[in-house]
């Protein structure tokens, strides 16, 4: 036996994954299930000018919040809010059932999160450069 490293996955690869996953899927799951990955990446603009961007990947029903960014000076104006609403929007035409994503556990984005209903599910100690993060979840 030998391990080796790839940079890309080989064809080789694809094909054991697509006839192995079919048995676990049944296994973990009772049934067959079909693995759709979507990747979205939004932003907020005015003027041709960038105000906040996101980037969401819905997969099996779920979808994560990768990225939530807004124009640090103009916070408190209702993008990121626009932006966690249309995550939704876009997790529920998937048919998806939750929102989730990181953020530091003591920055001020924790508290804005959880104005937009969202709760901390786990808590990820020394996590990102060593720095405690949080797991928040938002069920809809």
């Amino acid at each position: 036996m030998r391990v080796k490293i790839l940079k890309r996955k080989s064809q080789e690869m694809r094909l054991f994954d697509k006839n192995e996953w079919p048995r676990y899927n049944h296994e973990h799951f009772g049934k067959e299930i079909t693995w759709d990955t979507q990747i979205y990446y939004v932003k907020v603009e005015e003027n041709s000018s960038i105000l906040g961007t996101m980037e969401l990947k819905v997969e099996a029903g779920v979808g994560h919040i990768k990225t939530l960014l807004v124009k640090k000076e103009i916070h408190r104006k209702g993008v990121g809010q626009l932006l966690i609403q249309k995550a939704k929007e876009i997790t529920r035409k998937q048919k998806g059932h939750k929102l989730y994503l990181t953020t530091g556990k003591s920055w001020k984005a924790v508290t804005f999160y959880e104005a937009m209903g969202f709760k901390i599910s786990a808590v990820l100690p020394n996590h990102f450069f060593g720095v405690d993060f949080v797991e928040m979840t938002k069920f809809f």
